[in-house]
């Protein structure tokens, strides 16, 4: 991979910072012991600590691997997050998928019962009036987007649903994630959305070398029990020149911030409608 071990490092350890400036330093299950501990945030956001950087980067410290026996999915964990890597080189995408489901039980069985109670946190934050003994407009919304979806990413999700073992059993909060409920996870910005992410870019003489240093804030809801502090991923897709690593969480495979091969960094920052009013005649949108 020609330009991405160069920037790698960086753009993972910025990932990592800006998920815990926005809540992650709560209380978080660990790993390796699965006991609950606290991370105590050392600063706040008008810090005046000097941290000195390089582009080398710290490696994070491997507690545990896993590999699914046609060696297609393998997972790494370390202490803050999970290292998967799939190989789409030698799998179709919905084996690749499958394999990544397959990867996930066997490292994190509790994924699904973590992920539904999550899921339905975002559904009524987007649905507040609800019936919550109907959720056939949330499945409706879900299944619109998942059309409209490219095949590829399709077969991926697929995949992931028959490793899981999902069934399809609608949404509905009962504790077993559906197939239907992994569907609408992949696209939570897209259908449940009601926070908005930020980022910013510095290079020239904004920055100490002249280099290019990118930041993202993720503004995803944490979970009541901070589930997506537990769930830390990036994800490493080997499909040669088309190669890409994403950064945000085990199981989902949308793209909240990732690089291709030629070190191209992108992130899918949420916007959302705050306020509509009429300026000189014209409808106009303030986010």
């Amino acid at each position: 991979m020609k330009h991405k071990n160069k920037y790698l490092a960086s753009v993972l350890a910025s990932f990592l910072l800006t998920s815990m400036i926005v809540g992650c330093y709560n209380p978080v299950a660990s790993v390796k012991t699965g006991k609950s501990e606290v991370i105590t945030p050392i600063d706040n956001f008008d810090t005046k600590e000097v941290k000195e950087y390089s582009e080398e980067g710290e490696k994070a410290e491997v507690l545990g691997e896993i590999v699914t026996p046609d060696g297609i999915c393998s997972i790494k964990v370390t202490e803050a997050y999970f290292d998967v890597t799939l190989d789409e080189e030698k799998a179709t995408p919905f084996e690749a998928g499958k394999a990544y489901g397959e990867a996930i039980n066997m490292i994190f069985p509790e994924f699904g019962s973590m992920l539904e109670p999550y899921l339905f946190e975002n559904i009524h934050g987007a649905f507040p009036n609800i019936n919550k003994d109907d959720y056939t407009p949330v499945e409706e919304r879900m299944q619109g987007l998942f059309d409209s979806l490219d095949n590829h990413y399709k077969e991926e999700i697929k995949g992931l649903a028959i490793g899981l073992g999902t069934k399809e059993t609608g949404i509905y909060p009962d504790g077993i994630l559906s197939t239907e409920e992994l569907m609408l996870a992949q696209m939570v910005p897209d259908a449940l959305r009601d926070t908005a992410c930020s980022g910013l870019s510095l290079w020239g003489e904004k920055t100490k070398t002249g280099d290019m240093l990118a930041v993202r804030c993720l503004e995803w809801r944490l979970g009541s029990d901070y589930s997506m502090c537990r769930i830390h991923a990036v994800l490493n897709i080997k499909n040669g020149d088309k190669s890409i690593t994403s950064f945000g969480f085990l199981g989902l495979f949308d793209v909240i911030s990732g690089m291709n091969d030629d070190g191209v960094f992108a992130a899918m920052l949420d916007m959302y409608t705050d306020q509509v009013f009429d300026y000189e005649g014209k409808t106009c949108y303030s986010f």
